[in-house]
């Protein structure tokens, strides 16, 4: 089970949230230290010291699911917020 589980749905072409996602990956990485690695045409496996999950796509919605490890789930308020930044960042309308 996942300990954040956020969605939005999205009016964005699938080309232009491939290439959003695509730059969100970098900002994982930096900022987090979290690598995502794509997983078919829809997918991405995240994982990182002590976080775990997926992020999918299609024409629509956008959802993410995030395991976090103990030391982390303290911090469960902030990555959420965080998380909802960039979601609302690579939904906002083209």
């Amino acid at each position: 089970m996942a300990d954040i589980s956020l969605s939005r749905n999205h009016s964005v072409s699938t080309e232009v949230l491939a290439q959003r996602l695509e730059g969100l990956q970098g900002k994982l990485k930096d900022k987090f230290g979290v690598e995502s690695t794509r997983k078919g045409d829809n997918k991405y496996e995240i994982k990182g010291k002590g976080v775990s999950g997926e992020l999918t796509y299609d024409s629509s919605k956008i959802a993410i699911d995030v395991k976090l490890g103990f030391a982390l789930k303290m911090l469960k308020g902030k990555i959420t917020s965080a998380l909802e930044e960039e979601l609302n960042k690579v939904t906002a309308p083209e």
